[in-house]
């Protein structure tokens, strides 16, 4: 499977209501808190007005597996810090997020972050409200150590363990 991660300044209504949709469930759950919406039409209206407002004046990634687009993540830079505020995470061809675990998936995310140092060198995630987004991290943390493509093992340590924020100078 292929990754092609690049930032984008447009996303269609189409990708992006599909990513949504996907995302909803997580969302209501407690991913995302709406200010205003009390509908599904409301919520992906807000949604879409912010990451509007991102694309204009802020940093959005977008990831592609195999030519589908399957994630995007957006926020703020204040200087050299990107504060990404939201991301969604669709559903591959096969009906599937197991990507967001794949080795070749965060190294393809590895790789562009390192590309990006002039924009971001920084991340901050200011709005991570429970535990999946911890669960999710230490998954992909473990799924590293196990892959030799990667230079660190299971004895390194976690300076911010609440994964509040991840320093793009320490990828190797």
């Amino acid at each position: 499977m292929a990754y092609l991660i690049e930032r984008i300044t447009a996303i269609s209504d189409l990708d992006l209501r599909g990513l949504f949709d996907d995302s909803l469930a997580k969302m209501q759950s407690g991913s995302y808190h709406f200010a205003m919406a009390e509908t599904e039409e409301q919520m992906f209206q807000e949604i879409k007005q912010s990451i509007d407002k991102f694309l204009d004046s802020g940093m959005v990634l977008q990831v592609k597996k195999d030519s589908k687009i399957v994630f995007i993540s957006c926020g703020s830079l204040n200087g050299l810090i990107w504060d990404s505020t939201i991301f969604l995470a669709g559903k591959d061809s096969g009906g599937s997020r197991a990507y967001l675990y794949d080795s070749d998936w965060i190294l393809a995310m590895n790789e562009f972050h390192k590309t990006m140092a002039s924009i971001y060198s920084e991340m901050r995630y200011p709005h991570i409200r429970n535990q999946s987004a911890v669960e999710h991290f230490d998954t992909m943390m473990a799924t590293t150590v196990d892959d030799d493509r990667f230079g660190c093992s299971a004895d390194d340590s976690n300076e911010d363990a609440t994964y509040s924020k991840r320093n793009i100078t320490g990828l190797s």
